[in-house]
């Protein structure tokens, strides 16, 4: 069966993989920081509950980032930095490549399928949106199943991270998951999150999945907060 949880993996994997407003100038550029080999931002991490929006205590998980290489030619691109995710799930590797405009690019493990890269626009707020289309086999079931994502820059705000106030960069993502079952119908699956980036720490402060309805199962599904409470950079 295509269950609800698979289609959290593969849309909040885009996903990548998470205050006040500003003054600044929206159509102003801005420098983002590449952290160095060794840099690490350490997460709190939780789901919400479907009735209030609250955390569930037993979701809390302590999620570690490092950047173990950086500046490497990789997949079409120059300036990428490999990362792994340590959480009690075990090791996810992604790539962000630092873009000469200033925007950053997403991509996750090569192994895991295409690669596909996700461009975030948090200098040049120019829309962005991409998709891709692949066949799961899962048992006896086969599966059509098609990805669309866009991302739309949103604000510059502000954000306490470890006592100091951060300017981040905060975008809206939107992934539309369809899924053709051979022999079934066809169901279409949205699921909109957000990302705010801190150009100075050069990687994401915090990710946000709000609640939401899932026509796979019919139901609310928990949403998920990531959450910067530590980092060092090299």
């Amino acid at each position: 069966m295509y269950t609800t949880s698979k289609r959290i993996s593969i849309l909040i994997s885009l996903v990548l993989i998470l205050t006040s407003c500003s003054k600044e100038d929206p159509s102003s550029p801005i420098t983002f920081v590449q952290p160095k080999e060794g840099s690490t931002y350490t997460y709190d991490k939780y789901s919400t509950d479907t009735l209030e929006a609250l955390p569930i205590a037993s979701s809390r998980d302590t999620t570690v980032v490092t950047f173990i290489q950086v500046g490497k030619s990789l997949f079409g691109k120059t300036n990428v930095s490999m990362i792994i995710t340590e959480d009690r799930n075990g090791v996810d590797t992604s790539y962000m490549n630092y873009e000469a405009n200033g925007d950053v690019s997403l991509c996750s493990d090569p192994r895991s399928g295409s690669i596909v890269w996700a461009t975030i626009p948090v200098s040049s707020r120019v829309p962005q949106s991409f998709s891709f289309a692949d066949t799961v086999v899962d048992g006896s079931d086969t599966a059509y199943r098609t990805v669309t994502w866009a991302v739309t820059y949103l604000a510059t705000e502000s954000m306490m991270v470890k006592g100091q106030t951060l300017s981040v960069v905060k975008c809206r993502n939107v992934a539309t998951l369809e899924v053709a079952v051979v022999g079934s119908s066809t169901i279409s699956s949205t699921l909109t999150s957000y990302g705010y980036y801190a150009p100075s720490l050069g990687y994401i402060v915090k990710t946000d999945v709000p609640v939401q309805y899932s026509p796979f199962d019919r139901t609310n599904e928990p949403g998920e907060v990531t959450m910067l409470i530590d980092y060092e950079l090299k």
